[in-house]
């Protein structure tokens, strides 16, 4: 006798329709192993047992340490019509759902670590699928057996099914209905076809949310489908949770059980390590902007004067100004990456002043706006996913950053890194992006930070994306929140008082929602001319022969300006004509990449008597704007070598130079003046200037060479983060007048 025919004589066969199936398990020695799970399944005709057949095929086929192996098959005609067939595999003591009623009987819970081994063993079974392009189509605690050692083994293919998703996702309706993806529930209750166009992998994902939702609850309720405002039901219901669970499990499950199935990953999607940030829907289109920016030059001098033995040096201008914009109008939400110093370094004092800064912060960003925290010591930790910046989801972000606590040593360059990571591995991502570092800099863990941090920055491609760093405390050492800033179109900003805090990061959420041209760079080219000049002088933030420019935002103007001198000769008449060509190339909010071309044009006169030429306001003032951040720049470089009484002679020296000029009584050049009266104070001695000297000089000139507005120089505040701030515009307009 087969081996079949002695399981038959142990058992009855099929005895109805209401038993289809029957489960035993064989221990006399067999080909299959002393063991076996015998699982028999009538079937009515041939296209039946093609279905059980290929239901085994799918575990015998697609071998994995989650997935219930089968080991074989047999069929063979049923005496009373149709087929038997009989399906081989190793023995499994219970299935999922025998431990939840065992567990709901005694009102025991699952604990966290449990229900995240399950979570990831069935992920690993489910994303092993999806790759083969199969579906399981049937997921549920039923489906999921234990091994002895209790792990998870996926069974029951006999609704799995290949899947070409480019072709759309088929799909049954004969689900296990409590289980199944709201999609597919609807069409059942309405009575659809099943070839419904949805991706039929998001919807196991969705069954997968429901199964683990089960395990976390030990009950469901059974009419769910019926409700009008699922979604709402199901937040509410996780909310639950959390007085047992932690956050991030609470938020897996949020992530599975998205209604909307645009809102839902697929299980490849799922094994992403920050697939868990909340989901932003389609994302507003943006307006075509045709010509986000004018560019202009101009000479300084109406008439330039020379001779055999005197010329003019003549300051030249260009102007810079993006298109004209509703300043109450933001152009994009953001995504934003807090990287925090929790260091030993930063307990006290520091660490409560970043907590104000970030609260802050949070009253600045609206309904789609995202926030994601990461923590670093000389470890790294994400606190959390990135959240929407709702009612609910700004306590929440309260929350984790009221618990934030310092200790350990200091490595920025695994915040920095975890930080960009999180932000290039977004599923959805927002329309603009920027990380926000917040530390004292006093790194002393895994080497010098410049160079990771700056060559993973420099290999990174965002777009729209800036690094804007937040220097606190007087000992602060700037030099890598100085770099990262420069080089990613961002802004360094020295935090030493509670009400520099709100400044800040106002300034820095503006200008980052209305940027209309990145990447500029200017440079300028002498032309051939009657009258030979050269350009002798360029103001730029780094030394060179071109300007480097961060980002330009809607309704605001930058002024370069370059110094001009002609040759000495005998000019016999006046010339008019264009002596330097100023070339712009920029990227637009698309990517495209864009150039604009202006010549400056010049009138040259003989140098004839002593009477002054009438100069253009607009272009010295901007020109004693420049010499008083060069400088504030070069009293920093003597300072920095210990050079301190020869940083505050150049300091009175431009303190004299600035006073002497046309332009000494303009706010703007006063507010210049201001500041460097002030930074006096601190290049005095090695003990003043380490109360914060280079940071304060770092920020103030590049404030003034940029025209980029920190709690510092607020000055330079556009109209468009003014409209949103007008607290600190009565500020900008204070710091003007002195």
């Amino acid at each position: 006798m087969n081996w079949t025919a002695r399981l038959q004589n142990i058992k009855p066969f099929y005895d109805g329709p209401s038993q289809k199936t029957r489960v035993y398990t064989y221990t006399t020695a067999s080909q299959y192993g002393s063991t076996v799970t015998v699982k028999q399944v009538a079937c009515a005709d041939e296209v039946a047992a093609l279905k059980a057949e290929k239901e085994a095929q799918f575990g015998r086929d697609n071998r994995h340490s989650h997935i219930y192996e089968c080991l074989g098959w047999e069929r063979e005609a049923n005496p009373a019509g149709g087929f038997f067939v009989y399906i081989f595999s190793v023995p499994m003591p219970q299935s999922l759902m025998d431990e939840v009623m065992e567990r709901a009987r005694v009102a025991q819970y699952f604990t966290e670590e449990e229900l995240w081994r399950y979570y990831n063993q069935m992920l690993e079974a489910f994303s092993f699928l999806q790759d083969l392009g199969i579906a399981h189509r049937d997921i549920k605690p039923a489906n999921m057996l234990l091994d002895p050692q209790g792990q998870i083994k996926v069974c029951d293919f006999g609704f799995a099914k290949q899947i070409n998703i480019l072709a759309g996702g088929p799909s049954t309706l004969l689900m296990t209905l409590v289980y199944s993806a709201p999609a597919l529930r609807n069409a059942r209750l309405r009575g659809d076809r099943p070839d419904l166009d949805h991706n039929v992998f998001k919807s196991d994902v969705f069954s997968l949310g429901m199964t683990l939702a089960h395990l976390s609850v030990l009950t469901l309720p059974q009419k769910i489908g019926e409700l009008p405002e699922l979604q709402k039901f199901i937040d509410s219901e996780l909310n639950k949770l959390t007085s047992r669970y932690s956050e991030r499990w609470v938020n897996k499950l949020r992530l599975m059980l998205r209604v909307e199935e645009d809102q839902r990953p697929d299980f490849i999607t799922l094994k992403e390590p920050y697939a868990d940030d909340e989901y932003l829907g389609p994302l507003q289109c943006e307006e075509e902007v045709q010509n986000p920016l004018t560019l202009t030059v101009r000479c300084g001098l109406q008439q330039v004067r020379v001779s055999r033995t005197q010329v003019d040096e003549v300051p030249c201008m260009i102007s810079l100004k993006g298109i004209a914009q509703d300043p109450n109008v933001r152009s994009y939400s953001m995504d934003l990456m807090c990287v925090i110093d929790q260091s030993g370094s930063m307990a006290g004092s520091l660490i409560n002043l970043v907590k104000a800064s970030l609260i802050g912060l949070l009253g600045k960003l609206g309904d789609r706006d995202r926030v994601s925290i990461v923590g670093f010591n000389n470890t790294a930790e994400r606190k959390c996913p990135l959240i929407r910046c709702t009612g609910e989801g700004k306590a929440r972000l309260q929350a984790i950053i009221q618990s934030l606590t310092c200790s350990g040593g200091t490595s920025i360059a695994r915040g920095f890194l975890m930080g960009l990571e999180v932000l290039k591995r977004r599923l959805s991502p927002n329309q603009a992006v920027s990380l926000l570092l917040f530390s004292d800099g006093q790194n002393n863990s895994d080497g010098d930070p410049i160079v990771p941090c700056t060559s993973a920055l420099q290999k990174c491609s965002l777009p729209k994306f800036s690094v804007n760093t937040f220097g606190y405390g007087s000992e602060l050492e700037s030099k890598l929140l100085e770099a990262l800033p420069s080089i990613s179109n961002g802004q360094f900003h020295h935090i030493t008082a509670n009400e520099q805090i709100e400044q800040a990061f106002a300034l820095t959420v503006c200008s980052a929602t209305s940027v209309v041209a990145r990447q500029l760079n200017v440079s300028l080219r002498l032309l051939p001319s009657k009258v030979p000049c050269d350009i002798t002088k360029i103001y730029a933030k780094e030394a060179g022969n071109m300007f480097v420019l961060p980002d330009l935002h809607a309704n605001e103007q930058k002024e370069l300006v370059f110094l001009l001198k002609p040759h000495y000769i005998d000019l016999v008449k006046q010339v008019n004509n264009p002596v330097v060509e100023v070339n712009l190339n920029y990227e637009d909010n698309e990517g495209t990449e864009s150039c604009q071309n202006v010549n400056c044009g010049v009138k040259f006169v003989k140098w004839e008597g002593s009477a002054a030429v009438p100069e253009d306001t607009e272009v010295y003032r901007h020109w004693f704007r420049v010499r008083g951040a060069d400088y504030l720049r070069a009293a920093r470089e003597f300072a920095n070598d210990g050079r301190f009484s020869e940083a505050d002679d150049i300091l009175c020296r431009g303190i004299e130079a600035l006073r002497a000029g046309s332009c000494a009584q303009i706010p703007l050049v006063q507010s210049v003046l201001h500041d460097m009266i002030k930074a006096r104070d601190l290049v005095q001695s090695d003990t003043t200037w380490k109360r914060g000297g280079d940071p304060h000089f770092a920020s103030i000139s590049y404030s003034h060479f940029s025209q980029s507005a920190t709690a510092l120089t607020l000055q330079y505040v556009s109209s468009q983060q003014a409209a949103h701030l007008p607290a600190i515009l009565e500020r900008r307009d204070s710091v003007s007048s002195v």
